[in-house]
C-alpha cells in the first residue's frame, strides 16, 4: 500500500503521482489485508461514478425510444392515438425515473465521500445481476462486510459495465457506519 505524503490517500495501486492531489512523495505501508480509514481526505474520497454515468446516458436512451415509439404508434394509429400513446409515455416516463434515481445516488455517494468510513483490501466475488443484454450478463462485485458487532452482511455493488478481476485482488467499500444500507463498492477507492 502507498500512502500520499501530501494529501494522507491510502492507495493499493502503484502510481507515479497521486490520483487525489497530484502529489509525487509516497511512504509505503504493509498491506495486511483489511484496512480501516476513519478520516476522509478535506475533499472527500474520489470515488469512479463513471457506472452511474453511464446509466444515466442509458436511461436518456430509453427516453429516446419512448418518444420514438409514441411518435409510430401516435402516426400509425392515428384515430385511436390514446390507447399507443399510453405505450411510448410509459416507456418516457420509465426513462425519466431510472435517469433520476441514478442522479440521486451519484448526489448520495458524493456525500458519503465525506464522511463515509472507508474500508480497503476486502475479498470479493463477481455475480451476475440477471441482466442480459445482446448474450452477455451484467455484473456486480458481491462482499461480507462484517459490521462492528461482528454481524457479516452480504453487500452487493451497482451494475459495473467495466469489471476487471485480474488487475486488483480486492475491493474497497466506503460505508456510512450509521446506516448500513448507504455504501459504495469499487475497487480503488482513495
Amino acid at each position: 500500500m502507498h500512502i500520499c505524503n501530501y494529501c494522507k490517500r491510502v492507495l493499493k495501486g502503484d502510481y507515479e503521482t497521486c490520483p487525489g492531489c497530484g502529489g509525487s512523495s509516497f511512504s509505503n505501508k504493509a498491506f495486511l489485508g483489511e484496512t480501516i480509514i476513519k478520516n476522509p481526505p478535506k475533499d472527500g474520497y474520489k470515488i469512479n461514478k463513471k457506472n452511474y454515468k453511464k446509466a444515466i446516458k442509458n436511461a436518456w436512451l430509453v427516453i429516446l425510444l419512448g418518444i420514438v415509439v409514441w411518435i409510430i404508434l401516435a402516426v400509425l394509429f392515428f384515430p385511436f392515438i390514446f390507447t399507443p400513446s399510453i405505450f411510448g409515455i410509459c416507456i418516457i416516463i420509465g426513462g425519466i425515473i431510472y435517469k433520476n434515481n441514478n442522479k440521486k445516488n451519484i448526489r448520495r455517494v458524493e456525500k458519503l465521500s465525506k464522511k463515509g468510513l472507508l474500508v480497503k483490501g476486502l475479498k470479493y466475488e463477481v455475480v451476475n445481476t440477471g441482466t442480459m443484454v445482446m448474450g452477455k450478463y451484467y455484473k456486480c462485485i458481491k462482499i461480507n462486510y462484517k459490521n462492528s458487532c461482528g454481524v457479516e452482511i452480504p453487500l452487493y455493488s451497482e451494475t459495473k459495465y467495466d469489471i476487471d478481476t485480474k488487475k486488483y485482488k480486492t475491493v474497497d467499500l466506503l460505508i456510512d457506519p450509521d446506516d448500513y444500507s448507504n455504501y459504495f463498492i469499487d475497487y480503488e477507492i482513495y
